[in-house]
């Protein structure tokens, strides 16, 4: 049977705590720790999982990017006030996903919680105009009075 290593351990002791704290159980602990300790592939996997995260990162800083681009070229086709708030907020949301995406540690949240303050205050102007919030490439147009 293979053991963990004494860091893992270490971890795992901190969560099964964790688990009785919060549950009472101190059998589910037990049962957590049985089955940690019959999967060599468990650090593996959460290490594998944790990778993942900037991954998604980027994946949020080009749809940010490609949504900025799309804002853009709709604003130099009609440029109408709505349009260019739309496109300006856009923008700075795309530079602070971007860089929140490159993972740097206080910078990071700091753009991560401004972002989070561009797309309301994006919202909350485009709700004021009347234009909703829909983007670009989804906006109806207007119909023929008859």
């Amino acid at each position: 049977m293979p053991q963990l290593s004494s860091v893992n351990s270490l971890v795992f002791r901190d969560f099964l705590l964790q688990i009785k704290y919060h549950t009472g159980h101190s059998l589910l602990a037990r049962t957590v720790l049985t089955v940690a300790r019959r999967l060599p592939g468990l650090s593996l996997l959460a290490r594998g999982l944790g990778r993942i995260g900037p991954v998604i990162n980027l994946a949020l800083a080009g749809a940010d990017l490609w949504m900025a681009l799309e804002d853009i070229v709709a604003a130099r086709r009609e440029p109408a006030l709505n349009r260019i708030f739309r496109a300006t907020m856009s923008s700075l949301l795309a530079c602070c996903s971007i860089i929140c995406a490159l993972n740097i540690p206080l910078l990071s949240q700091v753009l991560a919680i401004v972002a989070v303050v561009i797309d309301f205050l994006k919202q909350m102007g485009l709700a004021l105009m009347g234009e909703g919030g829909s983007s670009p490439s989804t906006q109806n147009t207007p119909s023929e009075a008859v």
